[in-house]
């Protein structure tokens, strides 16, 4: 068994043939019982490293204030919406630090188990996320102009970026991929900038203290 919710489990060793040597079949209920510890460490390591990562995400948006309990779980569930409805592969929000200068991986729904601690990109040089933060979204229906707007993601083929802001504040950007290359059609980009709208509420009111429970 592999216990670590919500990546309980089983782990089964299978092999082409039977045997009656108990040693041998010691060494390879040993070995599962290795595997299932190996497993429920690494899936708990990702869990705290994701919690950790929206703690200091709503510390960047307001030092003062601890974030609330539930804040990455909300704020990943809202990125799995974006993805599922637009039939996306994968989303990430990305938070400016305290002297604006870098965009770090705070959370996401999809990309690859390392994402979050990968080194920040720094502002000046990342492109689409610039002129996203001067309110426009930047489309990127081919893998051809990654490396132009310095898409964070390189293993997908298209992408979209938009801000993430508040009525006051610029918190950073999030930013959604695709496995195979598309346009986004103007609907589809608005629906994409309401839902980032609600990412930033989350964490403007986690910021505040204010515990806001999502719905639908």
């Amino acid at each position: 068994m592999v216990r670590s919710p919500p990546f309980a489990g089983q782990i089964q060793l299978m092999g082409q043939r039977e045997t009656n040597d108990p040693a041998q079949s010691e060494a390879v209920l040993e070995l599962a019982q290795m595997l299932s510890a190996l497993l429920e460490g690494f899936f708990d390591a990702r869990t705290t490293a994701e919690k950790l990562a929206c703690e200091i995400a709503t510390l960047e948006v307001a030092p003062s204030k601890p974030a609330t309990v539930n804040l990455g779980q909300r704020l990943q569930r809202v990125l799995q919406t974006m993805v599922e409805t637009l039939h996306c592969s994968a989303a990430g929000l990305y938070v400016l630090d305290d002297a604006t200068s870098a965009l770090q991986l705070r959370t996401n729904w999809g990309l690859p188990v390392d994402a979050l601690t990968r080194e920040p990109r720094i502002l000046e040089t990342a492109k689409a996320d610039l002129e996203a933060m001067l309110g426009h979204a930047v489309v990127i229906s081919n893998k051809q102009m990654f490396e132009l707007w310095q898409v964070p993601e390189m293993d997908y083929e298209a992408a979209v970026c938009v801000p993430l802001s508040t009525a006051t504040t610029v918190l950073g950007t999030v930013w959604l991929y695709h496995t195979q290359p598309r346009s986004f059609g103007d609907q589809e980009v608005n629906l994409i900038e309401v839902l980032t709208g609600r990412l930033a509420m989350e964490l403007e009111y986690a910021a505040l203290q204010v515990p806001r429970p999502l719905s639908g």
